[in-house]
């Protein structure tokens, strides 16, 4: 008998990519998304980037499967998403949303342990380990005991970070590749932080061969963390490319509608002034 995970199969698509085939969104007579096609590989770190309103969101809600296109597919490592189960989805697939509310006095450690739940049908050993490694990586462990709703807005985004990472923290079934989707993922933190996320995302997308997309709004974390940038506008691919070449200030200055200048910091890394 096939498994979830083999139905929709496809002999075209790369079995560690996640693509969008002419994928569409629409709410009633919106457009959300145009047809948009566009591929992220595993080992990589991809940065989403556009100005608001441009569909981010959306596409990382139909890439992590949350929403459906209305038309076109998104495919997960060779598979399309509409045949794959969810629980199938979520030992491979992680997804941080911009919004991480949580309605009960739950504490870290819980929060962190729900990361774990997809994978309560086959239990691993070490569960527990999971669980305090995942808040090590995002220095959480200190506030383990600490009801999550009394931590300030950049604690609770490293706590849910740790939920996230705990859920994909072992190789998928039959190694499939994993996946973490971070949506604005430095929204509240500060700048130590920020950058301190974007390193891990980075050493789990090169250590380990995840593929990591993120949802970015500061063009220069994106510069100097992404392997690969996609730039939406309207709904629709305005560019891809690799971060220096598509976030020029040609295009900044273009699709942000800003006047921006281009600078080198001391490691040659590309950095934008605006003005």
């Amino acid at each position: 008998m096939k498994t979830a995970i083999k139905e929709g199969l496809s002999d075209d698509v790369s079995p560690r990519t996640l693509e969008a085939r002419a994928a569409t969104c629409m709410v009633g007579h919106s457009a959300l998304l145009q047809p948009v096609s566009v591929s992220f590989r595993a080992g990589h770190l991809t940065a989403i980037v556009g100005p608001n309103g441009a569909g981010k969101s959306t596409l990382l809600s139909l890439l992590s499967g949350q929403r459906q296109p209305s038309s076109g597919s998104v495919w997960m490592n060779g598979h399309n998403l509409r045949q794959c189960s969810t629980q199938t989805q979520a030992r491979i697939r992680a997804l941080l949303p911009q919004d991480t509310t949580v309605a009960f006095e739950y504490t870290v450690r819980d929060v962190v342990e729900l990361g774990r739940f997809p994978h309560r049908t086959q239990p691993g050993r070490g569960e527990a380990g999971i669980v305090q490694a995942a808040m090590q990586a995002t220095g959480v462990t200190a506030l383990a005991g600490r009801a999550i709703n009394t931590l300030s807005g950049g604690e609770r985004a490293r706590a849910q970070l740790s939920r996230v990472l705990a859920q994909i923290w072992e190789p998928g079934p039959n190694a499939e590749t994993r996946w973490l989707l971070l949506d604005e993922p430095t929204a509240a933190l500060d700048l130590c932080h920020q950058h301190e996320v974007l390193r891990l995302a980075r050493r789990w997308a090169q250590d380990q061969g995840v593929g990591v997309v993120a949802v970015l709004h500061d063009l220069n974390l994106a510069l100097r963390y992404a392997d690969w940038a996609v730039v939406l506008q309207g709904g629709a691919v305005q560019s891809q490319g690799l971060p220096s070449d598509v976030l020029n200030t040609t295009n900044v200055n273009h699709v942000w509608n800003v006047c921006s200048q281009s600078v080198r910091d001391a490691d040659g890394t590309a950095q934008l002034l605006v003005a």
